[in-house]
């Protein structure tokens, strides 16, 4: 597939004369049962693993969900044939057809090898300095985006090669600096994956499902990152995009004059990590999200989405994930997919770490607080939070819409 392309895909027709009036209801009619989750920096290798932690986890905590429609961040597209995601999707749904909307992110296009390999698993921490410092990533595809349906795709719309200045003519570029001290290419991207429509026929109805993984609004240690400005204006084109308007003008060099924003009326829904809290005063993407709050029609309205991956007590807990969908679709419920933790503190002694372990509890233990001198404590929690902690340090958000008329 070339950058940027509209491609249109051909659909069959239903068939309706055998069906019952219950049946013709549920073709016309369908219910949109949405999971979005990020899952984790899902490299391909463990796919390939029988037993793999990772996607046990994952298998076991989606079991019970009933959805047809998924948005998916951080798996990995390494252009495979099956794709990742494909595999994926027969692990935790292995009866249902899926179509597929699956493109490479631009993370990890300039990475470099160390002795001829690109670094992967565990080593990633050591070798920092070989990352991509424009869009980061260790190896090409490394964070990407899927997103999976048993609902028809008549077409798709990628954007991966929108340059960061060319949406935004007065962003000064010389502000910044890479990890490594350098200043930014002034032919970077906007989006350091990629933004994609995906239109499902449902039913009568054309539904765009938009699928957007933005740079986290962090600095790492970097104080001259781009990230937060960055991610304000991958928001403020997501904005754009669905509304019609933002902050600032916009409008699209003339190799992308087919991308423009949604016609009134569009039926959408847009999801994903959008790496800013909601609440959070200083970030400049949390007030693009808030003005979208506005609407009441942004998910999750409380609560957290993600929290740092330990069992302490006083773990990071922020809002990063969110659903935001058009007026003309009806919320029937809606859930960040939290299991109870069933917390018991076992203390800070050896002797504790026996206790309440069992297969519908799990005990580990965490760094101490000042008053623990450091000691190794330990807590029991429920086997199904143990689960959803394995699976990532997100929690999915799951939504169920019905059309208004």
């Amino acid at each position: 597939m070339t950058k940027n392309s509209l491609i249109l895909l051909t659909t069959g027709l239903l068939s309706i004369s055998p069906l019952t009036s219950c049946a013709l209801k549920r073709a016309f009619s369908p219910p949109l049962r949405v999971l979005h989750y990020n899952i984790y920096e899902l490299e391909g290798s463990k796919l390939n693993q029988e037993n793999n932690d990772q996607l046990t986890a994952v298998k076991e905590s989606l079991a019970e969900i009933d959805f047809n429609i998924l948005s998916i961040n951080e798996i990995e597209n390494n252009r495979s044939t099956p794709s990742n995601l494909n595999l994926l999707l027969k692990k935790i749904k292995p009866h249902e057809h899926w179509y597929e909307s699956f493109f490479a992110a631009n993370t990890g296009n300039k990475a470099k090898k160390r002795n001829g390999q690109y670094i992967r698993g565990k080593e990633k921490n050591r070798y920092r300095d070989l990352a991509d410092q424009v869009n980061y990533g260790h190896f090409p595809g490394q964070y990407s985006t899927g997103m999976a349906s048993t609902y028809d795709i008549l077409k798709r719309i990628v954007i991966d090669d929108l340059q960061w200045l060319e949406f935004n003519e007065k962003i000064k570029l010389k502000a910044f600096k890479t990890a490594k001290k350098k200043r930014l290419p002034q032919t970077i991207e906007l989006f350091d994956k990629n933004f994609t429509d995906t239109v499902l026929k449902v039913g009568k109805k054309e539904v765009h499902i938009i699928t957007l993984h933005t740079v986290p609004a962090f600095h790492f240690g970097n104080n001259q990152s781009p990230n937060y400005k960055r991610n304000r204006d991958q928001l403020r084109f997501l904005e754009w995009y669905l509304t019609g308007k933002t902050k600032i003008p916009v409008s699209m060099p003339k190799r992308l004059a087919h991308i423009s924003p949604l016609k009134p009326g569009s039926t959408f829904i847009a999801m994903g990590d959008w790496n800013t809290d909601l609440r959070n005063q200083s970030n400049p993407g949390s007030l693009v999200l808030k003005r979208l709050a506005k609407t009441g029609r942004l998910l999750p309205k409380k609560g957290h989405t993600y929290e740092s991956p330990h069992y302490g007590p006083e773990r990071m807990k922020m809002r990063l994930d969110y659903i935001f969908y058009s007026r003309d679709l009806q919320l029937k419920s809606f859930e960040t997919l939290i299991p109870n933790e069933g917390r018991l503190f076992l203390g800070c002694k050896k002797e504790g770490l026996h206790r309440e372990a069992s297969k519908e509890r799990i005990v580990h233990t965490f760094k101490g607080q000042a008053k623990d001198q450091g000691k190794g404590c330990s807590v029991s929690v429920t086997s199904s939070f143990h689960r959803a902690k394995v699976a990532s340090d997100h929690f999915p958000l799951y939504a169920q819409f019905n059309f208004k008329n």
